[in-house]
């Protein structure tokens, strides 16, 4: 199974629970994507503001915020989102 096929099985695992508050509009917009914005609201909760703008190591010392600036960038991400335990 493909890694884009895995990420959108477990993502929409999450979107369920994404409801259209405020919080969760602002998340989508930093990030551009309602998935990746649903399963960062599950696994971070509401400290997601912080936790974008902060060096991690899974990815390799960049912020999140870097990531999604390019396609490898946003595939890292989503599978580091994917290794973390729910």
């Amino acid at each position: 199974m493909s890694i884009q096929k895995k990420w959108e099985d477990y993502a929409n695992i999450f979107l369920d629970d994404f409801e259209d508050s405020e919080e969760n509009k602002e998340l989508e917009n930093i990030v551009g994507d309602k998935k990746i914005a649903a399963v960062i609201k599950f696994h971070i909760g509401s400290h997601y503001k912080e936790w974008l703008h902060s060096n991690i190591d899974a990815l390799n010392g960049k912020k999140p915020v870097e990531c999604i600036e390019s396609e490898e960038g946003i595939k890292q991400l989503k599978e580091m989102l994917m290794k973390i335990p729910c």
